[in-house]
Formats: structure tokens, C-alpha cells, sequence
């Protein structure tokens, strides 16, 4: 695995928040700098992880979570135009 991947899972695991926005900031970043499937998939699967764990929590505050849903739908768009590429 890349250092720079393993790095990032290994501090987002031992985080006891995780704020939503700047670890998506971090993936996208990180995705533009790995070569490897498993690096990539690890990073969507971590992506896949935080934003779900956003949006049950909008949701559990009895916020309504569309707006972060769309921007979630469009960012797997991205990734799956950029993975293509």
C-alpha cells in the first residue's frame, strides 16, 4: 500500500471525530496521487465509510441530508470518470 494511503487510514482510524468535508479533501487529493487499484479502492471504501457516517448523523439530528447525498452522488461520479481515465 502506499505510505501515503496507509498514513491517512491509520489517522483516520484513530481519530475520534472526523469532520466530513477536509477528509473528503484529503481523499480527492490522494486519489490524484495513487497508481494502484488497492490504494484507490481503499480510499473510495473510506470515502464510501465517512459519508455514510455523515449522513446518519444529519439524519439522526433530524436533518434533511439531500444536499449531502447529491454532493456525495456526484463525487462517486467524479471518481468513477477519473478511475476510467
Amino acid at each position: 500500500m502506499d505510505p501515503q494511503v496507509a498514513a491517512f487510514l491509520d489517522e483516520l482510524g484513530s481519530q475520534e471525530t472526523i469532520e466530513p468535508l477536509p477528509v473528503r479533501d484529503r481523499i480527492v487529493g490522494l486519489l490524484d496521487q495513487v497508481n494502484q487499484e488497492h490504494d484507490r479502492v481503499a480510499l473510495l471504501q473510506a470515502f464510501h465509510a465517512v459519508m455514510g457516517l455523515a449522513v446518519r448523523s444529519l439524519e439522526a439530528q433530524g436533518n434533511d441530508a439531500t444536499k449531502l447525498r447529491d454532493a456525495i452522488l456526484s463525487d462517486r461520479r467524479f471518481f468513477a470518470i477519473q478511475g476510467a481515465g
